[in-house]
């Protein structure tokens, strides 16, 4: 083809950026990133964003009442009134479902506004439905990009055959190759019962549970439910289909939580939805080609984002070599249970690992952050402690390198103990993941993310306990 419509090339177009200095390619874990294409300056701009092409509540409010306008909306006089009440006016949660709302409709109208974005949303491998719905997106988004560069090559005058041959080609070509596992969307939200217990972790699997659980209740009052009722009303007996598939639901939230991007100082136009007097905040918003940078919290970071006037821009910390890796921190101190129920990835390479866990039914909670080398010069420090006498529920925080709380001989026995106490949550944890990895191994279909979460969490613990192991030896 002579036009390139890949999804880079199409988001580039889009958002009328230059790509210059970057390309969509493999890294080497085999996921897709943004890899330098030349040698990039410490503090230079790589991107810049315009902000009308920043999905917020806003204009996620926009695409949904456009498509509306045009009598093919969610097939509802006053959706978003309904979608508050559902929420039950909880903002995170109206958030996500107005975000998820909108890129659902732009999905099942195909040139909506922000079709060039949908068009290069990864799949869901367990839905059949999901890739060829996005492949047909893309097709007519790049036909339509095709057509609208010829025009411009030939000053608006009638197209020639050769430049209608190749819009076909153009739809056939992308309709014929289906989507490859690196644009396959990995999310907790979108595991079985099964894979979510290969993590091992009860607490994170009972809250991916009850996210499940809640928006299937939503999408029952939003797609399901209204739609049985309007047929029996209609004494139309035949079997209903929802407008929105229950597995096309959970897609599109698992697309929202695992690609939004806090801003804090962004402009208010962007961040906010007004409706009937009321103001509703975005939690989080959607960026064309930088949600393609991935995450790492290391050394290896080397980007960040830039709040600017004209739009948001992704900015160098350190030089940047040709065919290297852009990476930046999607969310400092962020647990590992927090990272994965969120953007559906394990930060398992990374030096700075932290993760809160509980144990011996509840009663205790340990919280570990790791931020140093392993080194015996530097062993894990009991920061706080603080015990509940109403419940029993007491919650340790164990820290690297610090010195915000050193035995003295007054203090030294509390001190002591409260170690002693740490150290047996974290063996007792640390036996439950080591337990079980050997069972999970042993049946060849275990989820490698899941995996990779249960023995990030044992090597985590394993290094606390061998620490606290070590501080009690030394003050005993």
């Amino acid at each position: 083809m002579n036009h390139d419509v890949s999804s880079l090339n199409l988001l580039s177009e889009w958002c009328n950026v230059e790509i210059d200095k970057f390309n969509l390619g493999l890294n080497e874990h085999g996921y897709r990133g943004l890899l330098s294409s030349k040698d990039i300056e410490e503090k230079e701009t790589i991107l810049l964003i315009p902000w009308k092409h920043v999905l917020g509540m806003r204009a996620a409010r926009q695409l949904m009442d456009v498509e509306s306008s045009k009598g093919r909306g969610m097939d509802d006089d006053d959706f978003l009134l309904h979608l508050i009440v559902v929420c039950q006016g909880l903002e995170t949660r109206l958030w996500s479902c107005t975000m998820a709302c909108a890129i659902l409709s732009g999905l099942r109208y195909p040139l909506s506004a922000w079709s060039p974005y949908i068009a290069c949303l990864p799949h869901d491998a367990s839905n059949p439905n999901s890739e060829p719905a996005l492949r047909r997106v893309h097709a007519l988004t790049a036909r339509q990009s095709v057509k609208q560069q010829a025009k411009r090559d030939n000053n608006n005058t009638k197209m020639s055959q050769e430049i209608l041959n190749e819009l076909r080609i153009v739809r056939e070509k992308i309709m014929a190759a289906p989507r490859g596992n690196d644009n396959a969307l990995v999310h907790v939200l979108l595991w079985n019962e099964t894979e979510l217990d290969d993590t091992n972790d009860a607490v994170l699997v009972q809250e991916v549970k009850d996210d499940q659980k809640w928006l299937q209740e939503v999408w029952e009052q939003l797609f399901n439910a209204s739609r049985a009722n309007d047929d029996e009303e209609d004494n139309n007996h035949e079997e209903h289909t929802p407008i929105i598939s229950l597995q096309s639901w959970m897609w599109a939230h698992a697309i929202v939580r695992s690609r939004a991007i806090g801003l804090e100082k962004a402009p208010k136009k962007i961040m906010t939805m007004e409706y009937k007097g009321y103001t509703f905040h975005s939690k989080g918003v959607l960026i064309p080609i930088v949600d393609l940078i991935n995450h790492d919290s290391s050394s290896r970071a080397n980007a960040a984002l830039e709040i600017r006037p004209e739009g948001v821009a992704v900015v160098s910390t350190k030089a940047i070599n040709v065919g290297q890796e852009i990476l930046f921190d999607y969310h400092p101190e962020a647990t590992l249970s927090f990272l994965l129920r969120s953007y559906g990835f394990v930060d398992a390479s990374s030096q700075q690992q932290r993760q809160i866990l509980e144990t011996l039914g509840g009663l205790v909670e340990v919280d570990i952050m790791v931020t140093s080398c392993c080194s015996t010069a530097n062993m894990l420090q009991l920061v706080t402690s603080d015990y509940d006498e109403s419940t029993g529920h007491l919650r340790l925080v164990i820290r690297d390198d610090s010195s915000s709380l050193q035995p003295d001989s007054s203090s030294l026995e509390t001190w002591n103990r409260l170690h002693q106490l740490a150290a047996c949550a974290c063996f007792s944890l640390m036996e439950s993941f080591d337990g079980t990895a050997a069972e999970h191994n042993n049946g060849g279909n275990s989820n490698s993310t899941a995996v990779s979460y249960r023995e990030t969490t044992f090597r985590l613990l394993q290094r606390a306990w061998q620490d606290l192991s070590a501080v009690i030896m030394h003050t005993s």
